[in-house]
């Protein structure tokens, strides 16, 4: 044992780990991810919905932790309920947060203590939360650009489905350009890329709305004679596999942007408060090995079975040592780095929950 230094049966019984090579998802926290996922703008970092319904959910978390759970409830009454689309609602970005109701004696969300949440303050809170998730839709109400829509093909993963070359032309025309979270280093290289065809990307996109996707396209190369580098960058990386890596981003950056209503996500899953919450909680790196004296072997007549948990545990480490290998032999293979990472990820699904198998 690292710990004490004795052998397995002096040992009184300390943890180990496993260093994972690359994050994972944590399987506990995985549907609640996925479903703030879907809710996140991937240019702007903050929610899609209105501010006014951020706000409205962050009043009613803090009336509740106060314990004024009539009050949190008479913000429904005071706040109209926003559309399911907020792409059909005429009301602006700046009328709409004038609507929300203001905080009167209530401190603000960073300066709220940590307490115990009771099971009637959780529910409401818990309430509170899904029914701001409800709103879903690709277009953002913050910067307005569209995103893409995404799927989970099985548990522990997330898939991007791409977008329709119109919305990708109308998020060109609104100046929604990526960040660094999807394009690392490349991001310089595509901005002087595109120095080149500002011009002519202008023209090409000026009043004309095909309806396909392929009438975009053909128009689109007719009127400038090359695709311009933000309208294939956002086609190429807004379609496959969304990595862990990328959504840690992701979710790092959402909580930078959404503090206060992110604070009180954290809290809900008993992970500290202010300056404690963070985005980590949806993450693995390590993955803790209880002590064999837990995982005994069982014995049936001249035979020995592993424990089911050690046996699990195995797979993990050798799913692990797996995709270090292909980071180390195969680094340009990308094909073979995302089937390994997906092999890791199932078995720390099936290591956590059996049910989530594959």
């Amino acid at each position: 044992c690292k710990t004490c230094g004795q052998r397995q049966f002096l040992c009184p019984g300390h943890f180990g780990h496993i260093d994972l090579v690359v994050p994972v998802y944590n399987p506990l926290l995985f549907n609640l991810l996925y479903t703030l996922l879907k809710r996140i703008c991937f240019f702007c970092h903050h929610f899609k919905a209105s501010r006014r319904e951020v706000e409205k959910c962050v009043r009613k978390l803090e009336l509740i932790i106060k314990g004024d759970i009539i009050a949190a409830k008479s913000l429904d009454l005071d706040l109209p309920s926003e559309s399911s689309n907020p792409e059909d609602s005429d009301v602006s970005n700046k009328s709409s947060c004038s609507m929300v109701t203001p905080r009167g004696n209530y401190d603000n969300v960073r300066n709220l203590k940590p307490q115990e949440w009771t099971s009637l303050q959780f529910a409401e809170a818990k309430l509170a939360l899904l029914q701001f998730l409800k709103i879903e839709t690709t277009k953002c109400g913050n910067c307005k650009a569209k995103n893409p829509r995404i799927s989970k093909p099985t548990f522990g993963w997330i898939h991007m489905n791409g977008m329709p070359h119109a919305d990708i032309r109308a998020n060109l025309i609104r100046g929604c350009n990526l960040g660094e979270t999807f394009s690392g280093g490349e991001e310089e290289k595509d901005l002087g890329a595109s120095s080149d065809v500002d011009a002519p990307e202008t023209h090409s996109f000026n009043g004309t709305f095909p309806g396909t996707q392929d009438t975009a396209a053909r128009r689109h190369q007719k009127g400038s004679g090359a695709v311009p580098s933000g309208f294939k960058k956002q086609k190429d990386l807004f379609s496959g596999p969304l990595l862990p890596s990328d959504v840690k981003d992701i979710i790092e950056k959402l909580w930078e942007n959404e503090f206060e209503l992110c604070s009180f996500i954290s809290d809900m899953q008993q992970q500290g408060f202010g300056k404690k919450a963070g985005h980590s909680i949806f993450f693995l790196g390590v993955v803790l090995v209880p002590p064999i004296k837990f995982r005994l072997p069982s014995k049936g007549g001249d035979s020995v079975m592993e424990h089911p948990q050690t046996v699990l545990l195995s797979k993990v480490l050798q799913a692990n040592i797996y995709l270090a290998n292909a980071y180390v032999n195969q680094p340009d293979n990308a094909k073979v780095i995302v089937a390994r990472w997906m092999n890791l990820q199932q078995s720390v699904n099936v290591l956590f929950d059996g049910k989530n198998a594959a």
